[in-house]
C-alpha cells in the first residue's frame, strides 16, 4: 500500500484483529507500534487512517466500533452483521 508509514501500520494493526472481534479506536491506536491509544492526536490519525482504507474488504476497518469506514455504510452494516457484530 502506498501511504505514509504510520497509517500503513494502523491498517496493518486492523488486519490482527479476528474475526467476530471489534475494538474501540484507542484500543487500535495502542496495540499500533508508535502510537498512543490516550493521545488525541494519535487517535485522529487512526481515525485518518480507516477514512482513507484502500480496501476495506481486506482490512476489516468495520472492526473497529467507533471509528470511520471506508466500505459504504450499507456494505459496512452487512459485514457487521455477518460477523454479529
Amino acid at each position: 500500500m502506498t501511504m505514509p508509514t504510520d497509517r500503513r501500520d494502523v491498517l496493518q494493526a486492523v488486519r490482527d484483529v479476528p474475526y467476530g472481534a471489534q475494538l474501540s479506536v484507542a484500543e487500535l491506536a495502542g496495540m499500533t507500534p508508535g502510537l498512543d491509544g490516550d493521545a488525541d492526536g494519535d487517535r485522529q490519525l487512526v481515525r485518518t487512517a480507516l477514512a482513507e482504507n484502500p480496501a476495506p474488504l481486506v482490512i476489516p476497518d468495520h472492526r473497529v466500533r467507533d471509528g470511520p469506514s471506508a466500505a459504504p455504510p450499507a456494505v459496512e452494516q452487512r459485514l457487521r452483521s455477518v460477523e454479529g457484530l
